[in-house]
């Protein structure tokens, strides 16, 4: 007698919690949920529904135009049933050329922005100016509650042209133009949500002056303002200064107009982060910092002082980091030690032969970066007693102290950096190595 095949038993997978299941099914690439949901009704079911699982959606319109309307009309039968669970979108706009673009564009992205609905949070958009400019316009009825918007243009696209203003919910802003070698027309004024708390501005691929006309003014408008960012900005005037709310600056190869600074730290007594990479200054650009008084980040690489290294008068007692490139440090001594609360310091590329005498008095210092100082004599940092990592790789021949005395004064040093610098002593060396301390 042949007994009878026991009936198939579903995986141990299969009986998971839903909400464990979806942690999982996370981790899946996005392409293929949709093949998981062939596996049973149940996972049918979870994958359809509105979960976790769709957050993020990223939509590419980049496909032969024969093909590319089906494809698209089906992604939004897809898409219906899971729109509500979406809070981003990356859209990578269509390229050219298309059979009745504007028909087919316009027609595709109502309808896709009016399937996501309110519910859409964050909105990623590269690709032509065209669609970019749609997508802006169509968001002010379709998207109400969008509150971050990042766009990669194209490099005709005036900026002022662009129905942001009219995006009410708007907290945070990005635009990173492409790179050209021509000219861009910008518009006079640009228009940006009231509302704005973080802009960001990536200009640092275009040539020409033209395209700052007007920023200054809008700018001064966006008064909830706290984050800004701005790369290859020329000729930034006055407008900052109005930006009572800023906590955190960070301009990147930009230029600025006489005077700029005074208007600057007129009302900035929010700044907390301030920070300038590849931007000619003068010492008179800097000369408001003593006036931040709440400032606890400062950031400066002077990489075109290549002759005369920066100087800086005073600096606001109130730091707690400070990174500072191309600056005469023996110089600026008195300024650095007389930062109490400072707890990270990095001083690279500043021709130091030694740590000044006056860093002793540094009693909250525990992170110290002298990276990138050809010869320099690390003596100075017996001084530093709450020190607990030292970076001094890529100094060439380095002077390292007494391993006796690193043990007897810097009780607390864990870690010391020395890739590409070498010791001038390699008896010291030796007994560097058997100090108890990450090499």
């Amino acid at each position: 007698m042949e007994l009878a095949d026991s009936p198939p038993r579903d995986p141990p997978v299969c009986h998971l919690p839903g909400e464990l299941l979806i942690k999982i099914l996370q981790h899946v690439p996005r392409a293929q949920r949709v093949q998981l949901s062939e596996v049973c009704r149940r996972w049918c079911c979870l994958l359809r529904a509105p979960s976790p699982l769709w957050e993020t959606l990223s939509v590419s319109g980049r496909a032969e135009s024969s093909a590319r309307a089906a494809a698209l009309w089906s992604l939004l039968r897809w898409l219906e049933p899971r729109a509500p669970a979406v809070r981003t979108l990356h859209y990578l706009c269509f390229a050219e050329p298309l059979d009745n673009p504007d028909h087919l564009v316009g027609s595709w992205l109502v309808c896709l922005l009016g399937t996501l609905g309110r519910g859409l949070h964050m909105l990623v958009c590269a690709g032509s100016d065209r669609e970019i400019a749609l997508v802006c316009e169509l968001a002010e009825s379709l998207a109400p509650g969008l509150q971050r918007l990042v766009l990669n243009q194209g490099p005709t696209l005036p900026c002022g042209s662009l129905a942001l203003a009219s995006l009410t919910a708007l907290r945070s802003l990005s635009i990173s133009l492409c790179e050209t070698n021509r000219y861009v027309a910008v518009a006079d004024r640009y228009h940006f949500p009231a509302c704005l708390t973080h802009l960001a501005l990536n200009m640092a691929h275009v040539n020409g002056d033209r395209l700052c006309r007007g920023l200054g003014g809008a700018l001064a408008a966006l008064t909830r303002l706290n984050s800004l960012n701005l790369q290859g900005v020329l000729g930034l005037g006055a407008g900052c200064g109005a930006l009572s709310a800023l906590e955190a600056a960070h301009f990147e190869a930009c230029t600025f107009d006489h005077g700029w600074s005074a208007g600057f730290a007129m009302a900035l007594s929010a700044l907390r982060s301030l920070a300038f990479t590849a931007s000619p200054l003068s010492q008179a650009d800097l000369s408001y910092l003593p006036r931040l008084p709440s400032l606890e980040a400062f950031t400066c690489d002077c990489v075109f002082r290549t002759t005369d290294l920066m100087v800086l008068p005073a600096l606001p007692p109130s730091l707690t980091f400070l990174d500072l490139a191309h600056f005469n440090v023996p110089a600026i001594a008195p300024a650095i030690a007389a930062l109490p609360k400072l707890v990270e310091c990095r001083l690279a590329e500043n021709r130091m032969t030694e740590l000044p005498a006056s860093f002793s008095r540094l009693t909250a210092l525990q992170t110290l970066s002298v990276r990138l100082n050809s010869g320099l004599d690390l003596g100075g940092v017996l001084g530093l007693t709450a020190l607990v990592e030292l970076n001094a790789t890529q100094c060439g021949t380095l002077a390292l102290p007494e391993a006796h005395l690193i043990l007897d004064t810097l009780p607390r040093l864990r870690r010391v950096l020395l890739r590409g610098s070498r010791p001038l002593n390699a008896e010291s060396w030796d007994a560097w190595a058997e100090l108890p301390i990450e090499l």
